[in-house]
């Protein structure tokens, strides 16, 4: 499936449309950025800090009953928790990997991602055509 054609869920409805950006030359500017007022998507560099093992511990754990890793500054302390959310697939909208795999998109459309298991967690680029988490940070 092309970038530019709607991504369907697993009923088969089209609920997911990007045919008007060209998604390999942006990046989530204000105008087309889906934050909350007072929220943005993190760059690849803020992404990239939190399996930088030095800055940041990081464990596979479970909240309120949902599956994601916990990653704490060593610094600060303070923690953000990443839900498993899985990813939808490009070929059938069908949904996988739900509480085994973590797949987070940052601001550049070049579709790199932090994506992480139970056992491991990396920093790579995805195929567009997939649909993976979005987690604003604060402003």
């Amino acid at each position: 499936m092309p970038c530019n054609e709607p991504i369907k869920n697993s009923d088969g409805e089209t609920d997911w449309d990007i045919s008007e950006r060209n998604i390999w030359e942006e990046i989530w500017e204000k105008s087309n950025d889906p934050s909350p007022v007072g929220w943005r998507i993190p760059t690849k560099d803020e992404l990239k800090t939190l399996i930088d093992t030095v800055k940041v511990f990081n464990e596979w754990t479970s909240e309120n009953d949902v599956n994601g890793r916990k990653f704490t500054d060593r610094t600060s302390g303070k923690s953000i928790f990443l839900p498993a959310a899985g990813l939808r697939d490009y070929d059938d909208g069908a949904l996988y990997v739900i509480g085994l795999q973590g797949n987070y998109v940052c601001n550049d459309f070049n579709y790199h991602s932090l994506t992480f298991t139970s056992d491991s967690r990396w920093f790579h680029t995805w195929n567009c055509a997939y649909a993976l988490s979005v987690r604003p940070v604060a402003e």
